[in-house]
């Protein structure tokens, strides 16, 4: 059983230019209280344009009690597609991604078979609804409970997910800076 304080990552893209994309980190306690933020600038057309992401992560303070990542989707924005498997083996934590519609799909031969994570797809009934989701590293009755704690009653969207897409909304009017932000108190999002 988690926690209804566990903390949980909701990270979302700000919409921009191709070649740099803002991404914006929110953690919060369950559904109860902000905790902590970050931002990060990933560049798509580089290599490994995932090393920012996961740098903002395992620097960020809660990065020890962080239970799961959550995000909208696997599109971080411009229409770069995040391998949540791969994230969730260099973090080594469970991401979920909230998906469009369940997608069955078998292993990619172009995945190394060497990760300890996998993807899984399903859908959980949570607010008056189903949610579908795209899972690695973590079960449906751990992502289940997961998004019992995270939402709030009758909602089906985390609190962490929805308060950074509403953060990331702004970032390109702010020019947010590239380097994390921690915050340990919430400024009544």
């Amino acid at each position: 059983m988690i926690k209804k304080e566990a903390r949980i990552l909701g990270l979302a893209a700000a919409s921009g230019r191709l070649q740099q994309i803002s991404v914006v980190g929110i953690i919060f306690r369950g559904n109860l209280w902000f905790d902590g933020m970050f931002t990060c600038q990933i560049r798509p057309k580089e290599h490994d344009y995932m090393a920012e992401l996961v740098s903002a992560i395992v620097q960020s303070r809660q990065y020890s009690q962080i239970h799961a990542v959550i995000l909208p989707r696997e599109v971080l924005g411009s229409g770069v597609r995040l391998d949540i498997s791969d994230l969730s083996h260099k973090i080594n934590l469970p991401v979920i991604s909230i998906a469009r519609r369940v997608i069955y799909r078998k292993r990619h031969p172009h995945q190394n078979p060497e990760l300890k994570s996998k993807t899984d797809s399903f859908s959980i009934k949570i607010g008056g609804g189903t949610v579908p989701v795209e899972v690695s590293g973590m079960s449906r009755d751990q992502t289940r409970e997961i998004f019992a704690v995270a939402c709030v009653d009758g909602q089906q969207i985390p609190e962490a997910v929805r308060v950074a897409k509403m953060v990331a909304t702004h970032v390109p009017r702010r020019r947010m800076p590239t380097a994390a932000i921690q915050q340990n108190e919430g400024y009544g999002l």
